[in-house]
């Protein structure tokens, strides 16, 4: 699954709250890429094959030209608005 969203704050509190909402649920992994992250670390995160990948825009096209991310087997794109986040956060959906 991959999860878009447009900004590093949003990437990171989407990856903190799947983790904890997928505590229990072990073989769930969720892991961010984004600008400001060095690029080994990156590297190490998508080394371990997560579940779902929040990432922003110009982050993932990097990995995308450079060949280190492969969507063939995408299934599942989530993208997410701050917008969107926002109005589930105060109720008015």
């Amino acid at each position: 699954m991959l999860v878009l969203t447009p900004t590093r704050e949003l990437a990171l509190q989407v990856t903190t709250s799947t983790d904890k909402y997928g505590a229990f649920m072990k073989r769930v992994k969720a892991v961010s890429i984004l600008g400001g992250m060095p690029y080994p670390k990156q590297m190490q995160l998508l080394a371990k094959n997560p579940e779902i990948l929040v990432a922003t825009p110009g982050r993932l096209i990097d990995h995308m030209e450079s060949g280190k991310i492969d969507f063939s087997q995408l299934q599942i794109l989530v993208p997410v608005s701050y917008t969107h986040l926002r109005a589930h956060e105060t109720g008015r959906n």
